[in-house]
């Protein structure tokens, strides 16, 4: 099918990519969502300068414990840890802390999905995208 200047062009998205979970860790890692993390469904620029956004969902906890992000990547099986540099000018007052970060928007779905009825984040950001799906903006 050719396309059209302006006209959208969806792109295929990989399956999830997130490991089976029992009940305990589902219930953990929602509970984990709810108390240190982020369930965010937002708009960003498609392109700098575009004037065009894409609606994005992304999971993330954060927490000083190396150990406990590592944890996150187990259970889930997917995303990824990284360092976060402490507040400029804190001068020593805040820890080294870590985020775990999961973007893959099948992987994210299906995440929250597993993890909703122990998290209101993750119902939230469901009723959130399913509402921008009926919109027709994804």
């Amino acid at each position: 099918m050719p396309v059209v200047k302006g006209q959208r062009v969806r792109q295929p998205f990989q399956p999830s990519s997130v490991k089976e979970m029992t009940e305990i860790e589902a219930a953990w890692m929602g509970a984990l969502l709810e108390g240190e993390g982020t369930a965010e469904v937002a708009w960003y620029p498609t392109r700098q300068g575009s004037g065009r956004y894409t609606p994005r969902i992304r999971a993330s906890v954060v927490n000083t414990d190396p150990e406990l992000m590592s944890a996150c990547l187990r259970l889930v099986g997917t995303g990824s840890v990284s360092p976060r540099s402490p507040r400029e000018g804190s001068f020593g007052k805040h820890k080294q802390q870590f985020v775990w970060t999961l973007q893959a928007r099948n992987s994210v779905l299906d995440f929250f999905h597993r993890v909703a009825p122990y998290s209101m984040k993750a119902q939230d950001a469901l009723t959130r995208w399913k509402f921008l799906e009926l919109k027709g903006e994804i």
